[in-house]
């Protein structure tokens, strides 16, 4: 480990075990702790980015992993790839852009990555070329029968324009003595004469006990 402190040290475990139990607040709780007591403990602020990540929180995400960077660079290289995946998904398109370059520019990385990586250059030139001339956008609020107090994202409609599909994230929840994680699922919601029905869980096969989050 990239500390010398028993005390972040034992942060840093506790925290990672929390994480791999899904007890995501306990993880970040014990994480954060593990960064104060040390700020240059690597491998806490890179599991930290991966939590935050994995939440959504992309730009407290890129800043874990950009402090990963400054303490050592080369001790994982494909930490740029993580890197400039969350700035992309936070909107910072510029870094995005540098560190998926200086990620192709490493030997050896993976052709999955490899390939994800060169269609995001793609995207991030496209970004920042379009955010040059704006065009007017207003979005509506698509209703109580779509929106609700959970997470609604990645909609995909049918051709003839009636049938909407989206993936909701409910909430994490106390089960007993444990901590049940957000579960990712498909919802199904009909366009007719008073506009888009309530959403329901469009059930096996296409969910499952696990997470259904992209299509």
């Amino acid at each position: 480990l990239h500390t010398s402190s028993a005390r972040a040290a034992r942060f840093y475990r506790v925290g990672s075990q929390s994480y791999d139990f899904f007890d995501y607040a306990g993880a970040e709780a014990n994480l954060r702790q593990a960064v104060e007591t040390d700020p240059r403990f690597y491998e806490a602020h890179m599991v930290l980015a991966e939590l935050y990540a994995k939440q959504k929180r992309f730009t407290e995400s890129a800043r874990h992993y950009r402090e990963a960077v400054k303490i050592d660079s080369l001790y994982f290289p494909p930490v740029l790839f993580q890197l400039a995946n969350s700035e992309l998904m936070s909107g910072d398109y510029t870094m995005a852009l540098i560190h998926y370059r200086a990620y192709l520019d490493q030997k050896d990385v993976s052709a999955k990555n490899q390939a994800l990586a060169r269609r995001n250059v793609i995207n991030c030139e496209f970004a920042l070329e379009a955010m040059k001339h704006p065009v007017q956008f207003s979005p509506v609020n698509m209703g109580r029968g779509i929106n609700s107090g959970d997470d609604e994202y990645w909609p995909s409609i049918t051709a003839d324009g009636l049938t909407m599909m989206f993936t909701r994230q409910g909430k994490p929840a106390e089960r007993g003595m444990s901590r049940v994680p957000a579960q990712e699922d498909f919802y199904l919601s009909y366009f007719g004469e008073e506009g888009w029905s309530v959403a329901v869980n469009a059930g096996p096969p296409l969910n499952s006990p696990a997470n259904e989050g992209a299509q």
